[in-house]
């Protein structure tokens, strides 16, 4: 219990006071307050995801935003059809890469995607994006200093990989002492489980005889059974029933583990209540409230941060951009929702399609009546881009036919006057755009002067072909006329308009304009601005048609000729460019490519350093923190480590790298190391390790009498089935080497420390080789000796013992067959009494077997012995027959680490873990081929 010790203070009033008496150090987890409080390490994830709180807050932030659609829009807000996002892994569910993205981001802190496929795109371009894959963050390494990166010990393109970073710190590390706290606190719960105290027991009475332990166990029995029988009981005189007074809360640690998960939900931003801690009244009525904050304050984090990182210009086309969409998510009750489309509907934000989408259903074959009060009036919001738009337009719109009256004006062109006359609106007549009906009437639309009302071609801005001259507002409609501006495309207009090709007139409204809402229908009030009207092939009021077209006599007196050439003109670029589109990313209309950003830039805070080296006084003296460090201070200790640890590093001088770095190099003529082989690693079976660990494998032990003939009336006998484990346990793998800081900073082509990271692979990979072969020789099982036997004997001795291999009980599962330098070349160059190879490379006719064009296996039927150079050719070494699935590697993927702690060189080191383990050893075969060796 913390105390709080009353003092009296100058005034003589008593105040409350906390000192290090009344709250032990062991509260806070310290073994005392002289010790520093040093942050807890990062937990691993395997470790922290068995912990129920963790568990439930990852479903709840990336599941939950998993499972949100994404979408890709341009910049106009429109869905772009063709996205990525859609499936960003091939034959991965969207669902399941989106919640992994996600996982990363929460554990991790960072996230990594590789792109797979690219959009096609031009000679000479880069394609965006089409799939991607994850990668484990373990995965990858970033050298900042050097601007690489490594995806599992090999450097990678920075152009295919994606860097996801979190705007917050990841949950392994800002979580690990609450996460280490419900682990402990989970152990300790169980050993009390395992040992519950007695809930009452007996005690012997004052100068009772003591009793043996026989006696004890048989009155413990007698009374047990008797409180089975009965609920009445009764006590010698000898004995005291004396009750338990433990606690099942304590010992369960009720409080304690309550509170820990309480700091997983703080740490994680989960509300308390959806990992079982009751904090407050749970109602329905705040329940949107909740998680309305759940997306605002927690998932929004992670939601922002990746749709900032997908609208980059590496990943998506400039001006497009990816969003989430919360709408399902944020889901209310119908009412609530019915009420808010009715609200959107009349201030024109939503229409029938726009609700049928919210509610995923299909959008509407007819438009779906809406009544309201005549009192409900609808202004028309104003929007950013009204400057070159307008915000209402009535155009053509192919699926929409409105029955409204055949104008019965004739269709007239004067060709001198380079003119045109028509209906722009007529009055009393409903028509359609956007999804909305609209009406208007005489005196509705308002403009300051005739001539700032254009003419325009399709409702676009920057095909202004006229101005008008007269606007008469007539009772059955607004009567326009228009001055068509000379040149090519004045002359294209007015051939078209001619032609019958755009003969309707549509309006385009500005910001400002009120409309009344009845019956479905949007009624003009007074005073809707008029900012220009359009010609159209097919306009929303039928009535709305040209009614005269004037076209002046330049060219050869109006027949079009001029006209024709220049559409001929138009159709020949529209096709050309068309053609040169084909196949083309529909993602990148612009035809520039993806941008490059840097992978190993991210987010990062970078503290001071304690120490300096150039003569400048620093925070801390780093031979004075060596010596404290020596005498037990522990932040002197802590700084010393923390600063080693935050340095990098391979011993290489310019004399054994001359060849590197020659008088004059040819890095085109550069000879590497050739890569090795993994025959003993492809032939057993592997998994992977991530730390020192050990871990158990359940296997089979025995067997027996669990199936036989039955005798009719009588009860089998019971069979037996034992299992046993088989412990693993990982050994760590490094190396280093040292490299001078001039070979560093030469870096030579190819770069020096690529070259020297190629061999610490091939060690790595060398060390695994060596460590099954090991595994292998330590096993004791008989031998097959073919000591002696070459050419027909020898594939004789082979065949007989592959076909003997059959009438093994279960029959044959000895499908791996690794051979060393002894027993391989003699398969290869056996031969008959003639000469001929008993196992030829081409043409094996009347053969049993042969031998692979590359020299490195030999089928002997359809068994394969393969070669294992790491078996070796010694009079000691073996080759091996075995079951692929008794026979375990296990490794984890190689880090790279660089030290730079030190002025005159750099160290570079790589790191890993392995295992190798014969899980049965009756299903590993030895054949010895050496003579010395005793049959």
């Amino acid at each position: 219990m913390l105390v709080a010790a009353l003092d009296a203070s100058q005034d003589g009033a008593e105040t409350f006071a906390v000192d290090a008496a009344s709250v032990p150090a062991e509260v806070f987890g310290l073994g005392g307050y002289s010790a520093s409080v040093a942050p807890a390490a990062r937990v691993q994830r395997r470790e922290a995801i068995q912990v129920p709180a963790v568990k439930r807050s990852r479903d709840l932030v990336c599941g939950t935003l998993g499972g949100l659609p994404l979408d890709l829009f341009d910049g106009n807000r429109q869905p772009v059809a063709q996205s990525p996002f859609a499936q960003p892994e091939r034959n991965v569910p969207r669902s399941v890469t989106m919640t992994r993205l996600f996982e990363d981001m929460f554990f991790e802190e960072i996230a990594w995607w590789q792109v797979t496929e690219r959009y096609w795109a031009p000679a000479g371009q880069l394609g965006y994006p089409m799939y991607f894959k994850r990668l484990a963050p373990g995965r990858v390494q970033v050298d900042d200093e050097r601007d690489r990166v490594y995806v599992d010990g090999k450097e990678a393109s920075q152009r295919d990989l994606i860097r996801f970073d979190s705007p917050t710190d990841g949950l392994l590390k800002a979580g690990a002492r609450a996460i280490r706290t419900c682990l402990a606190l989970d152990v300790a719960a169980a050993n009390a489980s395992d040992g519950v105290p007695a809930v009452q027991y007996f005690m012997p009475t004052e100068g009772a005889d003591p009793a043996e332990d026989d006696e004890i166990q048989e009155l413990l029995d007698a009374a047990q059974e008797a409180r089975r029988r009965r609920s009445i009981g009764y006590v010698p005189a000898s004995l005291k029933l004396v009750d338990g007074t433990w606690d099942p809360a304590k010992l369960q640690l009720v409080e304690q583990r309550q509170h820990a998960v309480l700091e997983i939900a703080r740490v994680s931003g989960v509300d308390p209540e959806e990992l079982g801690v009751s904090t407050t009244s749970r109602t329905y009525s705040n329940q949107f409230d909740r998680r309305k904050a759940f997306t605002d304050f927690t998932l929004g984090l992670y939601r922002q941060a990746v749709e900032d990182r997908l609208s980059m210009g590496d990943v998506t086309p400039r001006g497009q951009y990816a969003k989430f969409s919360l709408d399902a998510f944020l889901r209310s009750d119908p009412l609530s929702r019915y009420q808010a489309y009715a609200a959107g509907r009349e201030v024109g934000a939503l229409d029938d399609n726009d609700i049928a989408r919210l509610e995923d259903r299909p959008a509407p074959a007819t438009p779906i009546s809406t009544n309201t009060e005549e009192s409900n009036v609808i202004t028309l919001p104003g929007v950013a881009a009204s400057a070159t738009g307008p915000i209402v337009t009535f155009g053509d719109a192919p699926a929409i036919r409105l029955d409204a009256p055949q104008n019965t004006e004739a269709f007239e062109v004067d060709v001198e006057k380079r003119t045109i006359k028509g209906l722009a609106v007529p009055y009393g007549v409903p028509g359609r755009s956007n999804g909305k009906t609209f009406q208007f009437a005489k005196g509705t639309l308002k403009y300051a002067d005739v001539r700032r009302v254009k003419l325009w071609v399709q409702h676009d801005s920057k095909q202004a072909v006229g101005v008008a001259t007269k606007l008469d507002d007539r009772d059955d409609g607004l009567h326009a006329e228009f001055s068509v501006a000379r040149g090519e495309d004045g002359d294209r207009i007015l051939a078209l308009a001619e032609d019958g090709v755009l003969d309707g007139l549509s309006i385009g409204l500005g910001q400002g304009g009120q409309f009344r809402l009845k019956d479905g229908v949007h009624f003009a009030q007074p005073g809707v601005p008029l900012m220009e009207i359009s010609l159209t092939p097919a306009p929303s009021f039928d009535d709305a048609r040209v009614h005269a077209v004037a076209a002046s006599a330049a060219g050869d007196g109006g027949d079009g000729a001029e006209a024709f050439e220049a559409a001929t003109a138009t159709l020949g670029k529209v096709l050309l460019q068309a053609f040169g589109s084909l196949g083309t990313n529909p993602l990148n209309p612009q035809g520039s490519g993806p941008e490059q950003i840097s992978a190993t830039q991210g987010l990062a805070v970078n503290e001071p350093s304690p120490y300096r080296f150039d003569g400048v006084k620093a925070e801390h003296s780093f031979t004075g923190d060596l010596r404290d460090a020596q005498q037990g201070d522990p932040e002197a200790r802590q700084r010393i480590e923390e600063f080693t640890d935050e340095l990098a590093s391979f011993a290489v001088t310019t004399t054994n790298t001359a060849s590197l770095n020659p008088t004059k190099n040819r890095p085109d003529l550069y000879v590497p190391n050739l890569q090795f082989s993994r025959p003993l690693w492809e032939l057993v079976s592997s998994g992977v390790v991530e730390d020192v660990t050990p871990f158990t494998v359940p296997k089979f032990a025995s067997a027996a009498g669990l199936v036989g003939a039955h005798t009719q009336g009588v009860e089998p006998t019971p069979g037996s089935f034992s299992a046993t484990v088989q412990t693993i346990t990982p050994a760590p793998k490094s190396g280093k080497i040292e490299i001078n800081r001039e070979v560093w900073d030469q870096g030579g082509s190819p770069q020096a420390d690529a070259i020297i990271w190629g061999e610490m692979l091939n060690g790595w990979y060398e060390s695994l080789e060596t460590m099954i072969a090991t595994t292998l020789a330590a096993i004791g099982t008989a031998e097959l000796n073919l000591a002696g036997a070459v050419d027909a004997p020898l594939v004789d001795a082979l065949t007989g013992y592959f076909a003997g291999l059959q009438f093994v009980r279960g029959g044959n599962r000895f499908t791996q067959f690794a051979a060393d330098g002894n027993l391989f070349p003699a398969l290869v160059s056996a031969k008959d009494g003639d000469g001929r190879p008993l196992l030829p490379i081409l043409g094996p006719t009347n053969a049993q077997g042969s031998t692979d064009g590359s020299f490195d296996r030999v089928a002997v039927g359809n068994q394969n012995v393969r070669a294992a150079w790491a078996l070796g050719t010694g009079n000691d070494k073996k080759s091996y027959n075995f079951v692929k699935s008794s026979v375990w590697a296990w490794a984890s993927t190689p880090k790279k680490f660089t030290f730079e702690y030190q002025v005159k060189s750099i160290d570079m080191a790589i790191w890993g873990y392995g295992a190798s383990a014969v899980l049965r050893d009756s299903d590993v075969k030895p054949v010895d081929y050496t003579t010395s060796d005793t049959p």
